[in-house]
């Protein structure tokens, strides 16, 4: 009897270790199979995709060609998750009033007129941007920061929807695009400090040096004609009372020719280093980085040696129309004069003190759309 129990146990015995040793190898084989599929695995277990590498085109060697990109096409660089990269979408092209930006203006040629502005729209200054929108020779980019209400205007001047415009958010962001070396602290130093005219200048340096060149105006200019600015590069004299020379405007200019663009980018580029001036000018200061500063700039540069592009220096009168000094002049003269002239400069004084007359032209304009209006008294 004794012997058959043990030899039953025994049996038993021998089973159970056969029933555990098959289950241990199952669970090795299923678990082997999940490390094979997922060979990285965090300490909670869950599983950290692999992603394989892409390499990254250099910005350098991207072709940059003077075509409408395609839809998803805006940027060729691709980032290592596959998706395609545009640095101007931190620059966020949809602001809170949801108008969406018409046109990407990563690499847009230096002939391309950039414009910044920064708050609450001025509705007299519409009827400049209204003439310089129905420019055929003309495209002009709009940089905007802090405007609550450009989609109500938008409403009520159709028009502005066409506008190709580029949110500006963020200072940091958008110098991260910029294809320049910088000191981290300027564009830092221009958001805490900078006043709306001081970022202007700022803005309208660094596409200088971003582009290789460019074109540029403050909101307030209006053009009439290309016909003198057409394929040259140009400047334009501003003149004291007596009309002797005072500075060169750094409201509207063009500079585009290389070896020009060079030897300014030159001269420029220290400004943006550590100390130098766009981080340390007097934000107390209107013009501390305008006019004056921008003459110094071209005469260190020696601007006026003749390349492959001439360049034109206008008195203030072919492109201004008149000077910030000229408060006694009859406002419908200047318009009409400077319709026969490439442009006409809207000065905010000058547009506070003219506002009944600029408005009842920008109201003539909409109503006739293909023509320019003359002002009447």
């Amino acid at each position: 009897f004794f012997l058959v129990m043990r030899v039953r146990w025994w049996l038993l015995a021998v089973c159970f270790l056969f029933i555990l040793v098959v289950t241990i190898e199952e669970i090795d084989i299923v678990s082997f199979k999940e490390h094979k599929e997922n060979p990285v695995v965090s300490l909670h277990e869950e599983i950290t995709p692999v992603h394989k590498e892409k390499p990254v085109t250099p910005v350098n060697e991207i072709p940059i060609e003077n075509k409408e990109p395609k839809e998803n096409e805006m940027n060729p660089v691709a980032s290592l998750t596959e998706e395609i990269y545009d640095p101007y979408s931190s620059l966020s092209t949809k602001p809170s009033n949801s108008y969406s930006a018409t046109h990407s203006t990563q690499y847009e040629d230096p002939e391309t007129c950039r414009t910044y502005w920064n708050g609450p729209i001025d509705e007299k200054l519409l009827i400049c941007w209204f003439y310089n929108h129905k420019q055929p020779e003309m495209h002009q980019v709009f940089y905007i920061e802090d405007c609550p209400d450009f989609h109500d205007y938008a409403q009520k001047y159709p028009f502005m929807k066409e506008l190709d415009v580029v949110w500006l958010d963020s200072w940091e962001d958008f110098f991260a695009t910029l294809h320049f070396d910088y000191d981290p602290e300027v564009p830092r130093y221009v958001a805490r400090n900078a006043q709306p005219q001081h970022k202007s200048d700022v803005f309208e340096y660094a596409m200088l040096l971003h582009n290789n060149g460019t074109f540029y105006a403050d909101a307030d200019q209006c053009f009439f004609n290309m016909d003198k600015i057409r394929d040259v590069d140009f400047i334009i004299n501003v003149e004291e009372h007596n009309g002797s020379p005072k500075h060169f405007s750094n409201g509207v200019f063009k500079i585009t020719e290389p070896q020009r663009v060079a030897r300014v980018s030159e001269v420029l580029l220290k400004d943006f280093q550590y100390n130098g001036r766009m981080m340390t000018f007097k934000p107390t200061d209107w013009g501390a980085i305008g006019p004056n500063y921008f003459s110094g700039i071209l005469s260190r540069s020696n601007y006026a040696v003749e390349h492959t592009i001439p360049i034109t220096t206008f008195q203030t009168l072919e492109v201004y129309g008149w000077n910030w000094y000229d408060q006694g002049l009859e406002f419908c003269g200047v318009w009409n004069g400077a319709l026969q002239r490439t442009g006409l400069h809207l000065y905010r004084d000058r547009r506070i003190q003219h506002e009944t007359k600029i408005l009842q032209l920008l109201q003539s304009a909409m109503e006739h759309p293909t023509r320019v209006v003359t002002c009447t008294n």
